[in-house]
């Protein structure tokens, strides 16, 4: 992507407040608009992580443009589409707790995707054995795996606001429970986006 757009590109807001970058925008012949965009995502894996996303083209109703930024370049060079198909889209609807990483049900490689999802959510030696490709072996080890991580953040939330209380300010202790809670939230998130991909990749 950054062959394709070396300058800096304005930032614009996506569905679901995202924060993204406007790289172009088109046309349609029906009048319609469309921007090429791209954005970071915070991948809710058992490791975490941001990961970048698109470009892919999206209905500029569904763009929030921002006050002060310039948008006038892309605005004068906006693409005129001949009639030809336009590009993929991001999808509008996906099953509520969809990982936002994996491309919604139906569309190119979201099987691909999904799996890699869920290899996500396990430590990475596990990869090393070919029978938690099976999905269904998969999504079942990869459940477990997240549920005794919750088992674990709560266990250690709990000696942590006993054992560490003697040797730690009080702010400090606050912080170390706050981590706990914090990951124990993600995690959740986790085991929901694992049952909605497990029940629709099987």
């Amino acid at each position: 992507m950054a062959g394709e757009d070396p300058a800096p590109q304005p930032v614009v807001v996506l569905p679901g407040e995202a924060g993204g970058w406007l790289h172009r925008i088109r046309v349609n012949p029906d009048g319609t608009r469309e921007g090429l965009v791209s954005w970071v995502e915070t991948v809710p894996g058992y490791r975490g992580g941001l990961r970048e996303q698109g470009p892919r083209w999206l209905a500029m109703d569904q763009v929030r443009l921002i006050d002060g930024v310039v948008y006038s370049a892309l605005e004068q060079n906006a693409e005129q589409v001949d009639g030809l198909s336009p590009g993929p889209r991001l999808p509008r609807s996906v099953p509520d707790g969809w990982p936002p990483q994996v491309p919604a049900p139906g569309e190119a490689g979201w099987e691909k995707s999904a799996v890699a999802f869920l290899l996500e959510c396990l430590p990475a030696d596990y990869r090393a054995h070919e029978v938690v490709r099976n999905p269904r072996v998969l999504t079942w080890m990869a459940r477990c795996h997240i549920d005794q991580a919750l088992i674990g953040l709560r266990a250690g939330y709990r000696k942590a606001a006993v054992e560490l209380k003697p040797h730690l300010p009080p702010h400090a202790l606050a912080e170390v429970l706050a981590t706990y809670q914090k990951e124990a939230e993600r995690l959740k998130t986790v085991a929901v986006s694992i049952q909605v991909v497990s029940r629709l990749l099987r």
